[in-house]
């Protein structure tokens, strides 16, 4: 059953439509000349990859394809395997609940949301009727419904899959077209763009609740949306003036204001774990990252971006990219995570004028660099050095004695990883040269005198 919600007393507060020019005070900093993405896999489809979806907690990667089919396969695997699950027609877009191991998936032209068992992908599929052409979906993480923005109306379907039946429907009425969809469970709000008014609505969780709250002008075409749920800032992506702005969506009056220039902004996500914004310019093949802990920079791709997801567990970004009009490639892209140093803190005694060699490892995208600093109230001794493969190396040609040192490991990516060592310098062994002994002038026997007889030898006659 599916409930019309447009009578619903509706408090709507319209903000104004002038973008201001800075947000929160936040300094992104200008956009560095292009890199190369760190890829860890690149997985080929018979399809294009339309949308994708990540469950953190068994890193299982779902891929709606163009053909029709659901692409399913081990994200932690170097060489992954493929298995492929009819999923009806126009699908869409696919979401995922970690822990209601379900998977929901949008079919565009029957306007349909299909729920599918995480264990059992190839049983039984429950079909939910939503609005006309659902396009984006969001979970929330706390009560599990799911709300689905209906692209050819100007309407949100909510809905609570749990049940053993068909689930009842709520339409809570939104902007002209909605397109990228959002949930923030702490604030209790949904989040959708409505790309032919050039509107964000806010509206809350509630299923059937009292419906819109606000309407926030953007201009232009809004399509592309993602929150940052520890800052409660709202990215999107607009296509006219070719620029991804943000807002703070608690606000009462949100200052809506531009932040990065990307092209052709399409797809956008936001890492939880470090705050990095990623945007897809899908005519210009590349990324534009921001935000996050380490410089801007536009990433260059081989491929048309079509889609982007973020595991968080394995710090990895998703790109679904288009190879040809019939194949694809989904890639695994390393996402900066600060420095930590895995080994042990140590305690070593060296002589002095002695080579050694301990080993010092550390992890972090990028790969961290290693150096020494004194600890407080001490000094890295003369001959100590560390290198870049975490070799730590004397001799020492200090004086003896006790030295505490920092190991400090960095990559960009704050917080830099500490760690203390401590190092015994024992002063080198001397050996004093051996005395050799002088010969003496002492005479030798001739026979003669009183006692010589006793030292000749007796013949008995």
């Amino acid at each position: 059953m599916r409930i019309d919600t447009t009578g619903r007393k509706q408090r709507r507060a319209i903000v104004g439509g002038a973008i201001a020019s800075v947000i929160l005070s936040i300094a992104w900093g200008s956009l560095a000349a292009n890199a190369t993405a760190v890829t860890k896999t690149t997985v080929p489809f018979p399809g294009t990859p339309l949308s994708i979806a990540v469950d953190p907690l068994t890193n299982t990667v779902f891929a709606v394809l163009d053909t029709g089919e659901l692409a399913v396969y081990d994200g932690s695997s170097p060489s992954p395997v493929l298995n492929f699950f009819t999923v009806g027609v126009q699908p869409e877009t696919v979401a995922v609940d970690p822990v209601t191991r379900q998977v929901f998936v949008t079919n565009y032209s029957p306007g349909t949301v299909r729920i599918l068992d995480e264990d059992n992908l190839g049983g039984p599929q429950k079909l939910v009727g939503v609005g006309a052409g659902p396009r984006s979906m969001a979970i929330d993480p706390t009560t599990h419904f799911v709300y689905v923005s209906d692209n050819l109306g100007s309407e949100v379907s909510e809905f609570d899959p749990s049940g053993a039946g068909s689930p009842t429907v709520y339409a809570v009425p939104v902007g002209k077209n909605p397109g990228g969809i959002a949930v923030d469970p702490a604030t209790k709000s949904v989040v959708v763009t409505s790309v032919n008014d050039g509107t964000v609505s806010i509206f809350g969780t509630v299923l059937g609740g009292p419906g819109l709250v606000s309407t926030i002008p953007i201009g232009g075409s809004p399509f592309g949306l993602a929150l940052n749920r520890s800052t409660h800032t709202a990215f999107v992506s607009e296509e006219t003036s070719r620029q991804v702005v943000a807002f703070d969506y608690r606000a009462a009056s949100p200052v809506v204001a531009p932040v990065a220039a990307v092209d052709e902004p399409g797809s956008i996500v936001v890492d939880p774990n470090t705050g990095t914004i990623y945007v897809a310019d899908y005519d210009g093949h590349t990324l534009t990252q921001f935000g996050g802990p380490t410089p801007p920079r536009v990433i260059t791709l081989d491929e048309a971006p079509n889609t982007m997801a973020i595991d968080p567990s394995t710090h990895s970004l998703l790109v679904g990219t288009t190879l040809t009009p019939t194949t694809g490639h989904i890639s695994t892209i390393s996402t900066p995570v600060a420095p930590r140093i895995t080994s042990a803190s140590q305690f070593q005694t060296v002589s002095q004028g002695e080579p050694f060699e301990f080993h010092i490892t550390a992890i972090g995208e990028p790969a961290p660099s290693l150096s020494l600093q004194a600890s407080t109230g001490s000094s890295v001794p003369e001959g100590l050095s560390i290198d870049q493969d975490g070799a730590l190396t004397g001799p020492v040609t200090a004086d003896a004695g006790v030295y505490r040192i920092s190991i400090v490991a960095t990559n960009g990516v704050d917080p830099m990883a500490t760690q203390e060592f401590t190092l015994t310098v024992v002063a080198a062994l001397t050996t004093s040269p051996s005395s050799t002994p002088r010969p003496t002038n002492s005479p030798v026997p001739d026979g003669s005198g009183p006692h010589a007889d006793a030292h000749l030898p007796q013949i008995a006659g």
